[in-house]
């Protein structure tokens, strides 16, 4: 699942579309309506769109011995 999927699923999740995301965001639903189809974020941008919802973000490098980074 990309970035852009999980994205819509946050939206769906609290119960907003993709405009509102936007708005609450503070920025426009064209300009993240664009990024959804070029799955192009920042983590600056990711973490815009969780604050909106009371949310946070988590990236983590997973070696495979377990450890994160």
């Amino acid at each position: 699942m990309d970035i852009s999927e999980k994205i819509r699923i946050l939206a769906i999740r609290n119960k907003i579309n993709v405009q509102t995301l936007a708005k609450k965001s503070g920025q426009s639903s064209s300009n993240l309506y664009h990024k959804l189809q070029r799955n192009t974020f920042r983590v600056s941008e990711l973490e815009k769109l969780a604050e909106s919802v009371n949310a946070t973000v988590e990236i983590n490098f997973i070696l495979p011995n377990g450890e994160k980074i």
